[in-house]
């Protein structure tokens, strides 16, 4: 058969309702099949969550304690001064995440005057030898070491004795998958800046 009744019997093959119906099947089986891939993507990567490292406390001056709800690292409160804050974040899943910082309008009554950051390793973990924060990526199981400056946004609310402020989590903004999350991470210690002095306070 010559090339031209080829392309001639091809053009008189009709074309079926079936034939349609058919491919309009493959077709939405295609979509559905993709929809349902970024749904578990997005459900992945909504559910994943941080861990608190290993490390966390104060700097010297900070009074340390701890009890049966947990740890705690104390400042008393005084004008114009800033309180660190140390603590480490772990990635305990499977996925990559990028550590993008802290939520700075999401720490209540405290405001970010600095944050440095450094990897497990010799020297870790003195303040002075962190660098400043950059994003980092955490494979799995991995932490990174933050040191936080913090000053208190105004004065205490409560000059009552022992009156105090306590945070118990820090609010991390990181992403997976390619989607920004923001997680409140406990804190390994709890910060408190105790407003006013008393004899028998209990934190």
């Amino acid at each position: 058969m010559s090339r031209t009744a080829t392309l001639r019997a091809m053009a008189s093959t009709p074309v079926t309702a079936g034939d349609v119906t058919k491919s309009a099947r493959l077709l939405l089986g295609l979509i559905g099949v993709i929809m349902l891939a970024l749904l578990s993507w997005q459900v992945v990567a909504l559910g994943y969550r941080l861990e608190t490292g290993s490390f966390g406390g104060g700097s010297p001056d900070a009074q340390a304690s701890q009890d049966v709800t947990g740890a705690f690292v104390r400042y008393d409160y005084t004008a114009e001064r800033s309180y660190e804050l140390y603590f480490a974040v772990r990635n305990p899943d499977r996925l990559p995440v990028r550590i993008d910082g802290i939520d700075e309008d999401r720490l209540p009554g405290l405001r970010l005057e600095r944050l440095t950051m450094m990897r497990e390793g010799p020297g870790c973990c003195a303040a002075e030898r962190a660098t400043p924060f950059r994003p980092v990526r955490l494979d799995a199981g991995e932490e990174i070491y933050l040191f936080a400056t913090l000053r208190m946004d105004g004065s205490p609310a409560s000059a009552t004795a022992c009156a105090s402020q306590v945070w118990s989590s820090v609010p991390v903004r990181f992403s997976v998958l390619g989607t920004t999350r923001h997680q409140e991470v406990p804190l390994l210690a709890t910060l408190v800046i105790r407003s006013a002095p008393g004899t028998a306070c209990t934190v």
